[in-house]
Parts: C-alpha cells; structure tokens; sequence
C-alpha cells in the first residue's frame, strides 16, 4: 500500500451544465486515478471524466501527490464506457508510475 499510493492522483472535473431557469452555471466531479507511465499517463474510471468529456466547455485536472495544490491540465486520450475505464495524459515527467503485475505473478 505504501508503494502503490505514491502513484495515486486525484482527478477533478470542471464542465458546464445547462439549466432551464438560470441558464448555463458550471459543476464539478471528482475523483482519483493512478500514473501508469513516468510521462504523465493516466488510469482513472470513465464515470470520473464522464461529464467533462461529454460538456463543450470542460476541464479535467490532475493533482500529483498528496501534498500537491498545484493542478495538471489533462487531455483525454481514450476511453471504454462498458468497462469504465480510461486513460488521461498530463504534461509532467518523472512521475511515480504504479508497479502493474498480472494475475500470473503469483504462479
């Protein structure tokens, strides 16, 4: 757990929403996701970004560390509604990406 938390982020949302009396305002999501490459890819749930990748006027940002009040601006790379996955990519280097092992490790 100690290892793996270094290569977790939070993700936060920013879209707009349209609403019949008082016009567009906008709302926020949030959420978390794990570096999975030093150069800023990231693994997250789709439900996360779901309302930001579906709103015109959008951002999705990243935050490093848990100590971290400085944001990444994140571009969506792709994503797989069915499974609720998708990958998100910030402009840093040398990040702590998570050690991913497979069900066959154990063997």
């Amino acid at each position: 757990a100690e290892r793996a938390s270094k290569s977790v982020v939070g993700v936060q949302t920013t879209y707009a929403v349209q609403n019949f009396f008082l016009g567009e305002s906008t709302s926020q999501g949030s959420g978390s996701g794990v570096i999975y490459k030093e150069d800023g890819y990231i693994i997250t749930n789709y439900h996360v970004i779901e309302e930001a990748v579906q709103s015109n006027n959008s951002k999705i940002e990243v935050f490093v560390g848990s100590k971290d009040t400085e944001s990444h601006l994140a571009q969506v790379i792709g994503y797989n509604i069915s499974t609720d996955l998708a990958v998100i990519k910030i402009d840093a280097k040398n990040l702590k990406a998570a050690e991913i092992g497979t069900s066959c490790d154990s063997l």
